[in-house]
């Protein structure tokens, strides 16, 4: 699906003005004592474009997921936009009334798997759980919303078909039979339809239940990926609304367990665009964590939040560099994007002391007569106190490598004797770089085993994705590190083989 957003109202857009898109009223019709009317349809709601027939993609095995190679693949996460829509594929998107409603005890029953498979054993009550990882945890907040939406049930049901469509996303994946897979798209399109229409309504705000439902359906697009770009445009629309709402919304209660929720997913997304987003702004950081402190996980998510802004001026730079005539500016402007990747460092550096000093270390794996931590590819590996501890660290290392090789790309242009000298005497040069890079890379190959094993259900599984892709595009590129990558590829049908369809087409994109 595609979502976007037309903040304008109809006083502004008749009179040709430009519209500041405040709520209730804008700033022009204020100023000019007059009415605002408002935002009338303020979304455009769209599936995504689906390539071949229907019936070939329910017949699509994990083996054929798993099978495909990168090459086929035009387009990466960061090209949602690129989806158009298909409505000879989606005759019914719009016009088919509402599926069956579920009932309270289907709920119910639709709600526990959804935790069963997304709130890890130690996030379940655990009597043994670790207190170092008594703090919420990437994506884990928004599950403990679900049950208390109940009784706050939305006149279009929109939740509940969204929630029946991810739990038989959850229950069917390892019945690879049409049938199944038919009963997966037809609860997916008709919660599909149901979120259209509410999101075309008239001053459309963010609600709770439409974000578990947008949330339900974007991670039914990881069991049954219908295009390589289905998780984005989910993600990109509920940011939308999030970003509309204001950042004091989100002060407390289910609103401050939704944002949370949500965050690990918009900053991945910045990364793979390569773009920044609200919430790389101060007061996103700082004001939904007024009333909530905030997590280990949560602060460092915060720190890295403005390394996209780093990725899009770099991208910038590199498209501007090409022009000779500006050969003395270009310098100029690496020598601040080297500076500026250098603080994202040291950023990073001081968070992952102050991991460790609250007791967020590896630590002695259990012994090797476990089948979940047999491994035929790596000597080592790498276990956790929980994983919270896993989840800190393992970003942590993926965002010092994003930070690290683009300053080795960087290194070719000179730069001046101060940051010269931060660079050498943090031990930053281009050698060094690769070193540590490659380095990094394998401290997330030799988390995976932790990560993946089953008392993490799907919950760990799908937040090592990410990771994943960025160890695996560093040790595809290096020498002596085939053994890694032959590791990452058996991680990947691991993955798949646990519901996990879209794994092959985010780590193996490039």
């Amino acid at each position: 699906m595609k979502i976007r957003q037309k903040s304008v109202c109809d006083n502004c857009r008749r009179r040709k003005l430009g519209c500041d898109g405040m709520r209730p009223e804008c700033t022009q019709c204020k100023w000019s004592q007059q009415a605002c009317p408002g935002y009338p349809d303020p979304w455009t709601f769209m599936p995504p474009q689906v390539s071949g027939s229907r019936d070939a993609q329910y017949n699509l095995s994990s083996a054929d997921l798993a099978a495909k190679p990168a090459s086929i693949i035009d387009t990466g996460l960061s090209n949602a936009n690129d989806i158009q829509p298909d409505h000879r594929e989606h005759p019914n998107i719009v016009t088919k009334p509402p599926c069956e409603d579920s009932s309270g005890n289907d709920f119910d029953r639709y709600v526990a798997r959804i935790i069963e498979c997304y709130m890890p054993v130690e996030g379940q009550g655990r009597a043994d759980s670790n207190p170092v990882d008594s703090q919420p945890r990437i994506c884990g907040s928004w599950v403990e919303v679900m049950p208390k939406m109940k009784n706050d049930r939305h006149p279009e049901n929109t939740m509940e078909l969204a929630v029946r469509a991810f739990a038989l996303s959850l229950d069917q994946t390892g019945q690879d039979t049409s049938t199944a897979y038919r009963n997966i798209f037809h609860a997916y399109e008709c919660a599909l339809g149901s979120l259209r229409r509410h999101l075309a309504r008239p001053a459309c705000q963010f609600q709770a239940d439409i974000a578990i439902a947008i949330m339900c359906l974007g991670l039914a697009e990881l069991m049954i990926p219908e295009t390589p770009t289905g998780l984005t445009p989910h993600i990109r629309g509920v940011g939308s609304l999030i970003c509309a709402e204001g950042p004091q919304a989100f002060q407390r209660d289910i609103f401050h367990k939704l944002y949370v929720g949500y965050v690990p997913l918009l900053i991945i997304d910045c990364f793979l665009s390569r773009k920044p987003m609200f919430i790389a702004e101060r007061n996103w950081q700082h004001e939904p964590f007024t009333l909530n402190m905030p997590s280990p996980i949560q602060k460092l998510l915060c720190k890295a939040s403005a390394i996209p802004t780093l990725l899009s001026n770099v991208d910038q730079f590199k498209a501007e560099s090409q022009d000779s005539s500006l050969a003395e500016e270009n310098v100029l402007n690496a020598r601040a994007l080297k500076f500026s990747f250098v603080s994202a460092l040291t950023n990073l550096n001081e968070m992952e002391n102050e991991l460790t000093s609250q007791g967020h270390r590896p630590c002695q794996p259990p012994p090797l007569n476990s089948k979940s931590v047999e491994s035929k590819h790596l000597d080592r590996v790498l276990w956790f106190p929980g994983i919270t501890s896993a989840n800190a660290l393992v970003y942590l290392w993926t965002f010092k490598i994003i930070c690290m090789t683009e300053l080795r790309e960087l290194a070719e242009f000179s730069a001046p004797r101060h940051i010269e000298d931060e660079i050498c005497s943090r031990d930053l040069s281009p050698a060094s770089l690769e070193h540590q890079i490659n380095e990094l890379a394998v401290l997330i190959c030799q988390s995976m085993e932790y990560c993946i094993q089953d008392e993490m259900a799907l919950y760990g599984p799908a937040s090592a994705i990410y990771p994943l892709r960025i160890a695996h595009k560093i040790l595809k590129s290096a020498t002596n590190y085939g053994a890694h990558v032959t590791y990452i590829e058996w991680i990947v049908e691991r993955l798949v083989s646990k519901g996990l369809r879209a794994t092959p087409y985010i780590v193996f994109c490039s």
